[in-house]
């Protein structure tokens, strides 16, 4: 097996709405919160494999919407990934 080198990184994130005062210290402190991620997302098994209250969206955009509709209060997302969304879909842009 050969492998290539690195050419990107993916850095996972939570991410909350505007206005709301998310906070936490530590991936225990997220135990609270209501997770909403990729169905099927490795880091979404991972989550949910451990215990943690999540919800799981078809795609991104659902994530995003039910973010809005503070249906979740966090999602977890790649930031590369949110960044071109919010660039690209303006309905999200004002989450």
């Amino acid at each position: 097996m050969a492998y290539t080198n690195l050419i990107t990184r993916n850095e996972e994130v939570f991410v909350r709405a505007k206005g709301n005062p998310f906070l936490y210290t530590d991936l225990q402190g997220l135990r609270q919160y209501s997770i909403g991620a990729l169905d099927g997302s490795a880091l979404h098994e991972r989550l949910e494999g451990d215990g943690f209250e999540t919800t799981a969206s078809i795609s991104f955009e659902h994530v995003f919407l039910k973010l809005g509709a503070k249906q979740i209060e966090v999602m977890l997302i790649g930031r590369a990934v949110m960044k071109h969304m919010l660039a690209t879909i303006p309905k999200l842009a004002s989450l």
